[in-house]
Formats: C-alpha cells, structure tokens, sequence
C-alpha cells in the first residue's frame, strides 16, 4: 500500500488492487476489478503461488495454491499489452526515490 501512494504522489498511474485473506475477500476484490485479474502471494519470492486468472475456475485455483504459500494474497488488476514498467523504490533518509526502468 506505501509503494501504490508513492506512486500515486508522484503521478503515475497503477491498478487497482485489494489484499485478500480469505477467499471471501478474494471474490469481493474480483467483484470490484473484474476478470482478468493478477493474482500474487505476500511474502514469497519469484512470483510462487500466483497468476493471472480469466474466470472463476482459474481464480478459485490460483487462490487456493496462493493461501497455501502465504497467509495474504495481493489482487490486481491486470494490466496485460499495455506494456511493463519496472519500478525500483529507494528509501532512504525518510524518504522515497522511485526509478522507472
């Protein structure tokens, strides 16, 4: 949530997004965004237990392998074709420095 205002301060757009800990919250997120929708676990390195889900069938799996890595699963959004933007946040001294690679 610190890194989506940082963003947002300095103008940059970025997906809507819910952090889910039950499935009910992740119907409710999905309710709110649509499909299709990224699908990331909290707390896990290199994308493990998430994805891109397209309909219900897809969420219900991809949630269910998420809550078995990580307690808190992050619902976004996706964003597809529209093309990548990496974004590295420095803080440092109070406060952040965000480069777009």
């Amino acid at each position: 949530e610190l890194f989506k205002e940082e963003m947002v301060k300095i103008g940059l757009k970025v997906p809507q997004s819910f952090c889910a800990s039950t499935w009910q919250d992740v119907v409710l997120a999905q309710k709110e965004i649509g499909f299709p929708i990224v699908v990331r676990c909290s707390y896990t390195l290199g994308g493990q237990g998430g994805g891109i889900a397209y309909d219900f069938e897809d969420l219900k799996q991809i949630a269910e392998e998420g809550f078995s890595f990580s307690k808190q699963l992050l619902i976004e959004q996706a964003v597809g074709r529209r093309g990548t933007l990496w974004v590295r946040l420095s803080l440092a001294g109070g406060s952040a420095c965000p480069t777009a690679c």
